[in-house]
């Protein structure tokens, strides 16, 4: 069986980077290497790195200046030597059967790419996560496959764009398939990115990864001028879709960029911060352009009351 190469993201992560690590090395499939990239963290985190590689040869540990997630991610790929590669993020934990399980499914369908299903974990609750039945285990990446089920619900979206739940032929890496530096969103972007390429995708129905619900993450912080990145990766988005002609597709990213830049705008001027979307007015003048009418008038009709009048906008929707 081929060898998987499992890079770990480490940054001030010692209260659950024990169950992490122990959870990766009793893999059933025996033939993987585990990266542990330290992004400068200051707690005990480097210490427990250091004893698994004294204690299992199969563990190698990377130290860098604090440079983010992606910059970590993007360390452990350049050093991994596994056929297939995969993301476990340091306060999370996976089945016994995960990667054994998927690479048997993605050889069996000569798929590039395996996902699998998991559930949402904290100290206090567990609930799966969303399930895929009608892919029948098995399709091509194309147009259809990226309006069906990428972008359907916000469940079937996590489930395809985030990266700790698969795992990916190493062959996509060599393509010059990288983690962009953001403070967040980093999943969403390299997957706009990712289902560019052709490529075959198997799905697995098995809940393997215990993904831990932590408030403290970037994830869960309140609004914050950061978060404004999440605009970018939807105009990049648009972008991608247009290149390839995807009309469907590229109307949609122009509708989700004029939705969140509302969303961001709204939550901005509770702050008293409405500036900070002043950079991307332009872009949402632009995109409410280039949905057409087709299909959206309705959606035309409230951008311009939006544009008209932030604040009339705010009263005449909250009355529905």
């Amino acid at each position: 069986m081929p060898k998987v190469s499992v890079i770990v993201p480490v940054y001030n992560a010692e209260k659950y980077l024990q169950e992490c690590v122990d959870s990766i090395l009793r893999q059933t499939l025996t033939d993987l290497e585990l990266i542990l990239v330290d992004d400068g963290s200051t707690d005990s985190s480097p210490a427990i790195c250091d004893r698994y590689a004294e204690q299992d040869a199969r563990v190698q540990v990377i130290r860098q200046a604090n440079a983010g997630l992606s910059a970590a991610r993007n360390r452990g790929i350049e050093v991994a030597t596994g056929e297939w590669i995969a993301f476990v993020d340091s306060d999370d934990f996976i089945d016994a059967n995960m990667y054994r399980t998927m690479i048997i499914a993605a050889e069996a369908k000569g798929a590039q790419l395996a996902v699998c299903t998991g559930y949402y974990y904290s100290d206090v609750r567990k609930e799966r996560m969303s399930s895929v039945h009608d892919t029948k285990g098995f399709c091509k990446c194309s147009e259809d496959f990226v309006r069906d089920w990428l972008w359907t619900s916000d469940e079937t979206t996590v489930l395809f764009t985030v990266v700790w739940n698969k795992i990916y032929q190493r062959k996509f890496f060599a393509d010059d398939l990288y983690f962009a530096r953001l403070r967040i969103s980093e999943d969403e972007e390299f997957s706009t990115r990712l289902y560019l390429k052709k490529f075959r995708l198997v799905y697995v129905d098995q809940p393997f990864y215990y993904y831990r619900a932590n408030v403290q993450s970037l994830t869960y912080r309140p609004f914050a001028q950061n978060k404004l990145c999440i605009l970018d990766i939807l105009c990049e988005r648009y972008e991608a879709y247009q290149s390839k002609g995807w009309v469907r597709l590229y109307r949609q990213a122009a509708k989700n960029f004029c939705e969140m830049y509302i969303e961001c705008y709204q939550k901005s001027a509770e702050k008293g911060n409405a500036s900070w979307l002043r950079p991307y007015r332009k872009e949402f003048r632009l995109m409410r352009a280039k949905l057409g009418l087709s299909g959206h008038k309705k959606d035309q009709v409230r951008y311009s009351l939006f544009l008209f009048s932030p604040k009339l906008y705010k009263k005449l929707t909250s009355m529905r």
